[in-house]
């Protein structure tokens, strides 16, 4: 069971037990009495777990650490006055210190710089940083509002900081998750126009829509996106984005796909375990990249196709052959060529007449490359 450090205070009655307490030492004791009683009441077998701002950095629960978060968010407790020379003056200098000289990364802190500052032991360090780490997680010192800003910026996305809401709020995974996306969803109304069916996500720390893609139902799914490619050049979009979905399949295996990214300047970026892509209103383009360890020969393959739109310009100047190529098969480049009205080649770029049911000329860039 992970637990927060709040939680810990609490479940040890530090605020109890130091208005008895006559030592530093005394109430560690008493503190390791009560982790004790806990560890038996949830049969934790490892001890007492507790996570910060990560969910997936996992620390051992010890009285001493406790103790030390406890006296520096509560630096008026009349305990304070028990507390010996060096102690005291320990407290005093880390509660002087400006968290942000420390700071690396999102809410993480050097815990040697403080100990080397404040000339302490390095678990007094972590202790410190670890006061700071778990300061904004609450919004209000009354811990009433978990702060979910806080969460996805120092997270990254739903999941993870779900499973740090989970922790603070003492709720399910799934309640923590319809928590964060119905938060996101407030700010993210245009997206919702834009990709029905998504749910909100933290991208890169933005807001975008996910759009599940799976090879169960990967035809379907990919046809219930709304494809700015193919609904700014098609005449009819869904039938070209069905007709590009059966030439990707054959050629880089797009069932590998699992995700969509919606965003709101309305490209798509796809992701999946060999394949990544990226889809705007003026081109597409897919990779599939694949790498062998030492042990199945080293080396490994990549496999690309963009199809991109002219310039406005360059349509204008371009000349069509009157003799244009039409095999499926371009035996010189060695491409298999996408389904479309005929192709040529002109200063070594490869342009299509009308591919996929689109109506306009359009330029295919292909890459098959292995290595050693």
């Amino acid at each position: 069971m992970r637990v927060s450090l709040f939680y810990l205070m609490d479940r040890c009655r530090v605020h109890d037990l130091a208005g008895k307490a006559l030592s530093f030492t005394g109430l560690c004791e008493d503190i390791q009495q009560e982790l004790l009683e806990f560890s038996r009441e949830i049969k934790a077998a490892r001890g007492i777990e507790y996570v910060t701002n990560d969910p997936g950095f996992i620390h051992r629960a010890d009285p001493e650490g406790i103790l030390w978060v406890f006296l520096l968010m509560n630096p008026e407790d009349p305990f304070r006055k028990h507390l010996d020379h060096r102690r005291e003056m320990l407290l005093t200098g880390a509660l002087a210190l400006d968290p942000d000289d420390y700071a690396y990364g999102h809410g993480d802190y050097h815990y040697d710089h403080v100990a080397e500052k404040l000339q302490c032991s390095r678990s007094e360090g972590i202790y410190i940083t670890q006061y700071w780490e778990i300061l904004p997680v609450y919004s209000d010192r009354e811990r009433k509002t978990i702060n979910l800003p806080y969460l996805l910026e120092t997270n990254g996305t739903v999941k993870s900081a779900a499973e740090l809401y989970a922790i603070y709020a003492l709720c399910s995974r799934e309640e923590a998750e319809k928590v964060i996306r119905e938060y996101l969803l407030k700010g993210s109304g245009d997206l919702s126009a834009l990709y029905p069916g998504g749910q909100p996500e933290i991208r890169n720390g933005e807001t975008v829509m996910a759009m599940k893609l799976s090879a169960k139902n990967g035809e379907a799914a990919w046809l219930s996106i709304k494809h700015p490619f193919f609904g700014a050049n098609s005449p009819s979009a869904k039938r070209s984005a069905e007709v590009f979905y059966h030439y990707l399949a054959r050629s880089i295996y797009r069932d590998v796909l699992n995700v969509a990214y919606g965003y709101r300047d309305r490209h798509i970026e796809y992701s999946g375990y060999l394949t990544t892509g990226y889809e705007s209103r003026d081109k597409i383009e897919f990779t599939r990249r694949e790498t062998y360890s030492y042990h199945d020969g080293g080396g490994g393959t990549m496999d690309s196709i963009c199809i991109s739109a002219l310039p406005r310009m360059k349509r204008g100047s371009l000349t069509v052959p009157k003799d244009m190529m039409t095999k499926a098969y371009y035996t010189e480049r060695k491409l298999s060529m996408p389904p479309c009205e005929g192709y040529w080649e002109d200063g070594g770029v490869l342009y299509l007449m009308n591919p996929f049911g689109m109506r306009a000329v359009f330029v295919l860039e292909s890459i098959d490359e292995s290595w050693d």
